[in-house]
């Protein structure tokens, strides 16, 4: 046949696909997939059906036309000359070293791990890749979703992810699973949309460090506080504030000595000298550097030094007759503010090494005497035994004598109250440390913290923490007042504290009570991105407050760091320091004094995090998680909250559900792809967010039972106003077996909406209900209040109400055949509403009309 009839050809189709053998496995490299292809070689000859083989789908193609020119007689196509392909150095080197050999091999079992459900996450080169598994192949995606490399094979990827990235990428390697149904479904729109994020957050802190540069420029000229700056700048107040953080953090800004003109703090460069400021006050940032030394003064001054003072001294001194001077007032001293007690002896110790030998020595002197009274004690209550055995043993004559019965008796006594000695004297002993803490405490710096009880406030700190005030901790009761619980302020290292996970992992740690923690951070994906977002997104007055509650504010611990309430917390400022970030830091730099700590106490720790300490035995601890995750507020009633929920649907909802076929039954659209709009419409209006979408939203993107219920209840609230379904259970359940019918009639237009015209017939049908007569005499009696029900179409929602609202079941059935109508009218505008609806109504045998009847009212009258 000519070349020009056979262009085009041969024409390939692929029909199937399935998995091979294990035979076949080991000869394509572990893929084994086989492929069926439909093959047409000419314009006059019939499609056939061939299998083709190999580890790749080019390769399965080419071999299934071979196949097919075999089977016509044709000859074999000439195959284009390959290059073979030659290991790179580090493949090679991998296949030869015997340590290279190891790290081929452990990344080739992290490769098969690989599967629908995992992905290899590589952070390498500044970049995020991923390697994703997809129709049987390998696939290394970049940071914008694109494919860059396909492999058959985890071996074959093994080979290349060491060709382009050397051995760093065994310890770069980081399986995970997918975060949700959504990942798992469309993997490289996650990877490009996070990518997209790391740039704009890169934009962001480009911005603020431009920003930053300029508010360093304008400050050459002088102190500015940050409205006069942003002013200046032509920048938000916010943002300006952030990068004077960040200069602060940086050291290139510090507090001005001076205030601005409203009283406010002033910045300047950290670079310019000191200048005088106003009396009395000490800006709350970096502090000045520290004077020069004073003169050396006394004996250790050098002999010229000496003399010169004393020759000085000399010619200052007044003479006999000066005149006396004017007697002024004497001037008032005024107290100096006595500082609040800051904690542990260990941090007054460190502040002072008076303190310290002070400390030393009372411990030992205290010691020394209380170990020379009880042995005084116990020389004397020895004699005294002796003397009094003197006695009584001339009194013995027999072993059953008076006398010998009163020294078994006496010697009894003694062997109590020697032993009652020792361990008064062992209890002295051990709280011995502790009093000496709190009256060196209580005299150094606050005499008045021992009034309020100091030994109950030393006691409540950890090993390198360093204390602030006391405070109390509000938890629920039974009685609805609140019950408190004693806890303290400490400053501790965010390292050391004792989460129940692994702040990276998400792995419940092996040293934390069991039966402790009551979420489950290792499989809550929305558990995890809190986390996650509190590290990178730290909002300091969120975890670091003197709020009372336990649900937010500072972390509580015990005195061994286990952390009790607040796990995410503490893991998210754990994760926020390992990042690298300062944000926490330089808000306690600032703001550390609120909490009773001393400032200077900050350079210590490294990782700074202000945590409640409370002392509670190990058995109520279980007890104590339970009380810190029920809040203080009052919840909201079912009704509330289902309307408060309702204004969360978005207006085109009517639409939605009419597109869905939601008339057809509520349950059947919700658990149905149709309703895909509608939980879009959910998350859109921020009622399903990251925090509850695991709870709300299963595998198959659908929702879960507990969203459809939430639902349920909005839907109803959406139809029937919330008084009227507290003041008639009747229209309560009626509404609530027809709300999605209405709703898909008012999807046809405002004219099918009967939603206005339910609740007008509603609030008459109350006034008909307690009038206790019939429909047609409530309409003859006048009232106070004026009617409702005027329109046409309110007339007979009210007339059917009066029959059938008692029965939901029925009315149910009226609003679907109401539904059923609006599809007509709306698609042809030939149905009126009214007519609709009394005829929707008469098909359900409810006759409005008979709800006027006489022998209805004489029925109901007798």
């Amino acid at each position: 046949m000519p070349p020009a009839k056979l262009k085009g050809y041969p024409k390939v189709y692929s029909v199937g696909r399935w998995r091979g053998a294990a035979a076949v496995r080991r000869e394509h490299g572990g893929q084994g997939t086989l492929t069926e292809f439909s093959i047409q070689l000419a314009p006059d000859s019939e499609p056939r059906k061939f299998v083709g083989r190999g580890p790749t789908p080019g390769h399965r193609r080419t071999d299934a036309i071979r196949q097919a020119r075999e089977a016509a007689g044709l000859p074999a196509l000439p195959l284009r000359p390959r290059k073979p392909r030659q290991p790179g150095p580090s493949v090679a080197a991998a296949l030869q070293a015997p340590e290279r050999a190891e790290t081929r091999r452990r990344l080739v079992n992290r490769v098969r791990e690989v599967d629908a459900d995992h992905a290899l996450a590589l952070d390498l080169e500044g970049a995020a890749w991923h390697l994703l598994a997809d129709a049987g192949d390998l696939v290394l995606v970049g940071d914008d979703g694109e494919q860059v490399e396909r492999y058959p094979g985890p071996e074959s990827a093994a080979d290349e992810l060491l060709r382009r990235f050397g051995p760093a990428v065994v310890d770069a390697a980081r399986v995970r699973r997918f975060f949700n149904a959504h990942e798992k479904a469309y993997p490289r729109g996650w990877i490009k949309r996070a990518a997209e994020d790391r740039a704009r957050q890169r934009d962001r802190d480009r911005d603020r460090d431009d920003l930053l540069r300029r508010i360093v420029d304008a400050l050459a000229a002088g102190p500015k506080n940050e409205s006069v700056l942003g002013w200046t700048l032509k920048a938000d107040t916010r943002d300006v504030m952030d990068a004077i953080r960040l200069g602060l953090g940086r050291s290139v800004l510090r507090y001005a000595p001076t205030f601005s003109a409203g009283g406010g703090d002033q910045f300047e460069r950290n670079d310019q000298p000191w200048g005088p400021g106003p009396r009395g006050h000490y800006p709350s940032g970096p502090q000045p550097p520290p004077r020069s030394a004073p003169e050396v003064q006394g004996s250790d001054a050098p002999a010229e030094a000496r003399a010169a003072r004393k020759k000085s001294a000399k010619r200052k001194k007044p003479s006999k007759r000066k005149k006396p001077a004017k007697r002024k007032k004497p001037a008032t001293r005024k107290p100096k503010p006595r500082p609040r007690c800051a904690g542990s002896v260990r941090a007054v110790v460190e502040r002072a090494e008076k303190l310290k030998a002070r400390y030393d020595n009372l411990v030992a002197e205290r010691a020394a005497r209380l170990t020379t009274r009880q042995a005084n004690q116990r020389d004397g209550l020895i004699a005294r035994q002796a003397e009094r055995e003197k006695h009584l043993a001339a009194l013995v004559t027999g072993p059953k004598s008076p006398g010998a019965r009163r020294l078994a008796e006496a010697e009894k006594r003694h062997g109590s109250r020697l032993r009652a000695l020792e361990a008064k004297h062992k209890a002295a002993l051990a709280a011995l440390p502790r009093a000496v803490e709190c009256e060196i405490l209580g005299g150094a710096r606050a005499r008045r913290a021992v009034v309020r009880g100091c030994a109950d406030l030393c006691g409540l700190n950890v090993a390198g923490g360093v204390g602030g005030d006391a405070t109390t901790i509000a938890l629920p009761s039974a009685r609805g007042t609140p019950r408190v619980l004693p806890a303290r302020f400490v400053l501790v290292d965010a390292e050391t504290l004792r989460p129940s996970h692994d702040p990276i992992s998400f792995e419940p740690r092996a040293d934390y009570p069991d039966e402790t923690q009551e979420r489950r951070y290792e499989d809550d994906p929305a558990e995890k991105y809190k986390v996650d977002m509190i590290g990178q997104n730290m909002i300091p007055g969120l975890v670091q407050n003197t709020n009372s509650g336990a649900v937010d504010g500072t972390p509580i611990i015990t005195i061994d760091k286990i952390v009790l309430s607040g796990n995410g917390r503490a893991m998210g400022v754990i994760r926020h320091y390992r990042r690298g970030r300062t944000v926490l830091s330089d808000f306690l730099r600032i703001q550390i004094q609120i909490f009773g700590i001393d400032p200077r106490a900050l350079a210590r720790v490294k990782n700074p995090v202000v945590v409640r300490v409370i002392d509670v035995p190990a058995a109520d601890r279980a007890r104590l998680v339970r009380d810190f995750n029920t809040g203080l507020t009052q919840q909201m009633s079912a009704a509330d909250e289902a309307a408060a929920l309702a204004r969360q649907l978005p207006p085109d909802l009517p639409a939605m559900l009419r597109a869905g076929g939601a008339d057809e039954g509520l349950g059947p659209y919700l658990a149905s792809k149709a309703s895909a709009p509608l939980v879009g419409a959910l998350e859109r209006s921020g009622f399903i967010n990251r925090a509850n979408r695991a709870r709300l939203i299963s595998d198959d993107g659908l929702l879960t039972q507990e969203a459809r219920d939430d639902v349920a209840r909005m839907l109803v609230a959406a139809v029937l106003p919330l008084d009227l379904a507290e003041r008639s259970p009747e229209l309560a359940r009626a509404a609530e077996r027809s709300a999605a019918a209405w709703l898909v009639a008012a999807g046809a237009g405002s004219a099918w909406d009967v939603r206005p015209t339910l609740a007008a017939a509603g609030r008459d049908y109350l006034s008909l209900r307690a009038s206790g007569a019939c429909l047609s005499r409530w309409r003859e009696q006048g009232s106070m209040e004026p009617r409702q029900a005027t329109g046409p179409m309110a007339s007979t929602m009210l007339e059917i109400l009066d029959l059938a609202a008692s029965r939901p079941v029925v009315f149910s059935k009226i609003a679907a055949a109401y539904a059923k109508a609006s599809r007509a009218g709306g698609l042809f505008g030939q149905a009126d509403p009214g007519e609709a609806l009394r005829q929707a109504a008469a098909d359900n045998h409810v006759d409005p009309a008979s709800a006027n009847s006489r022998r209805r009212c004489a029925r109901k009258a007798a």
